[in-house]
């Protein structure tokens, strides 16, 4: 780690003023806690709004396919939303910004839509 150092003035034991080098490391340690500390409470609140209002979506089961799209688009604009038909053949790659809605022959979701 790279030693930063500032000039400081202190009062020294006969009153009179000094000037000396103070090094910064614990100053950056406590920063370093503090970026870490954000970043943990940034992911925190990011896995948070994935689980309140960006899925999955339990209530859509037994929905039309085309509620469930639009109250998913309501809660979530910015994902795009699928309609597919049960046992449909699919990609395996996951996309948090994708949602597939499963639907029947009647067109009712018959699974949790979800991110994926």
């Amino acid at each position: 780690m790279p030693e930063f150092k500032i000039n400081t003035t202190t009062q020294g034991k006969k009153g009179f003023k000094r000037q000396g080098i103070m090094n910064k490391r614990p100053a950056l340690i406590i920063l370093g806690g503090l970026a870490s500390a954000a970043l943990l409470l940034g992911i925190l609140r990011a896995v948070q709004v994935k689980r309140d209002a960006q899925g999955p979506w339990p209530k859509c089961v037994g929905m039309t396919g085309e509620d469930c799209r639009d109250m998913i688009s309501q809660a979530a604009p910015s994902l795009d939303l699928y309609i597919i038909p049960d046992g449909s053949a699919v990609t395996m790659d996951y996309r948090l910004d994708r949602v597939r809605i499963f639907i029947d022959d009647d067109d009712i979701v018959v699974s949790v839509p979800d991110r994926g």
